[in-house]
């Protein structure tokens, strides 16, 4: 929230209680829009038992409520939901995890699923467990990964943990990342405020 603020986004926090116990939670942060109006967004959607679906109905209402009242034409989320499980290769594992059924739900109560991925909000994101043991990761390593390291032990790239004065380097080499692969990144300014911010609670290393 206090990140955003030097984007020109106003960040309300937000929660809802049940019997004096907080339940439920949202960071939203507004867009001022024209002639009085505002979008907002959550990042990472709610701090919720996405489970409880009477309780996810209810939040959500409440949210549009409080929209409805602020002037907000609309919101948004991004919720961290895992809709089916896949295997190496990205095909869908039939009798894996899924959250069809959660997904479905969310539309119900009003929801719409974007069907196409955005430079900045991307409809998928990946991560590696790196809580396995090191030999096991890397036999798992697609042909392209192999390869790609090779090439860079060839002309001898180096990861290291830099230093805030180092910040300037960093975003240079985002730029060229950006230009060449085409997706967006922030502003010179943001990096080193996310830095100052994320440093006081030890949240935050730069490779």
């Amino acid at each position: 929230g206090e990140l955003s603020k030097s984007r020109g986004l106003i960040p309300h926090y937000v929660g809802l209680k049940e019997k004096e116990k907080l339940v439920a939670t949202a960071l939203i942060l507004e867009k001022k829009l024209p002639l009085g109006y505002s979008y907002y967004y959550i990042p990472r959607g709610y701090t919720i038992d996405y489970n409880n679906y009477e309780l996810l109905k209810n939040f959500t209402f409440k949210i549009k409520e409080y929209a409805k009242k602020n002037k907000a034409i609309f919101f948004k989320i991004d919720p961290d939901i895992k809709l089916h499980t896949i295997d190496k290769n990205a095909n869908v594992v039939n009798d894996g995890n899924n959250n069809y059924e959660l997904v479905n739900y969310l539309k119900k109560i009003g929801f719409h699923r974007k069907k196409y991925f955005e430079n900045m909000q991307p409809r998928f994101t990946f991560r590696l467990d790196t809580t396995k043991d090191i030999d096991i990761i890397r036999k798992n390593y697609s042909k392209s990964v192999i390869r790609w390291i090779k090439v860079a032990n060839k002309f001898g790239v180096e990861v290291k943990e830099a230093e805030k004065n180092e910040i300037k380097e960093f975003i240079r080499l985002m730029k060229i990342t950006e230009k060449r692969q085409g997706f967006f990144s922030h502003e010179y300014g943001f990096y080193p405020k996310l830095y100052d911010l994320f440093s006081k609670i030890d949240a935050i290393s730069l490779l």
